[in-house]
């Protein structure tokens, strides 16, 4: 990943299409990765889709330390859009690095067939997963893996 790159083409696409849903989202986590903790968090509060800001300010929040507040995002995330977003419920849990549950999500997103499971093998907030043995189980199901 180039981060300095996907700043930059974020903070474009925010200038083009200032309510581009998940461009903030993804911007935070690019800051967040980068060390940038309260410009993420800041950022992912702009976010104006509600699902893609409570799955951001689930990771981000974690990553901060601040678990109550991660926790009762990941809670509405899950409570609010399960249905419809299991992948991202997965990816926040994987960034939190609880592999049962994100597992468990993967399950409902591929069920689901919810988009963003295109992603799984490549993404980077679910690699606490890949040193699990369920891994290369669910990338098979995905026809991923050999």
């Amino acid at each position: 990943m180039r981060p300095a790159e996907a700043v930059a083409a974020l903070r474009k696409a925010l200038e083009l299409a200032p309510q581009y849903a998940a461009a903030h989202t993804w911007l935070s986590i690019v800051l967040l990765e980068q060390g940038r903790n309260d410009e993420a968090l800041a950022e992912a509060l702009q976010e104006p889709e509600e699902w893609w800001r409570l799955f951001a300010v689930a990771v981000i929040q974690h990553a901060l330390g601040h678990q109550a507040e991660s926790d009762q995002a990941l809670h509405e995330l899950a409570e609010r859009y399960g249905d419809v977003g299991a992948y991202r419920v997965a990816q926040a849990h994987g960034a939190r690095v609880e592999v049962a549950p994100a597992f468990e999500w993967l399950e409902r997103a591929l069920t689901q067939r919810d988009p963003g499971i295109f992603w799984t093998e490549v993404h980077p907030l679910l690699q606490s997963l890949h040193t699990d043995p369920q891994w290369d189980i669910f990338l098979r199901k995905l026809g991923f893996a050999d």
